[in-house]
């Protein structure tokens, strides 16, 4: 809801997918059937590339702090990572059943 109004905003914040991401693409780096060898790590599987785009938008419409102070934990984690638990490092480690 907007902070003054009451009015139940919506935001479809999905984007578009790089030019590069045809379907060829994904065809020749996957193989023909896409519902049986599709990717599953790394940038290939990544669905809403508008994100960041959406929360600045957001920011801009609702937001009260600095957008740089809203960010400031996930860069920290991103410069300095994030100790996972030793069942998540387990399953990280465990070969694709894909």
């Amino acid at each position: 809801m907007g902070p003054t109004t009451r009015q139940l905003l919506g935001l479809n914040a999905s984007g578009t997918a790089p030019a590069a991401w045809t379907l060829d693409y994904f065809r020749r780096k996957y193989g023909e059937d896409l519902a049986k060898s599709r990717p599953v790590r790394g940038w290939d599987t990544v669905t809403v590339p508008g994100a960041v785009a959406g929360w600045g938008l957001l920011h801009d419409r609702l937001g009260r702090l600095p957008f740089a102070d809203l960010l400031a934990p996930a860069i920290e984690y991103a410069e300095r990572g994030f100790a996972v638990s030793a069942i998540v490092q387990e399953k990280w480690q465990r070969p694709c059943r894909c």
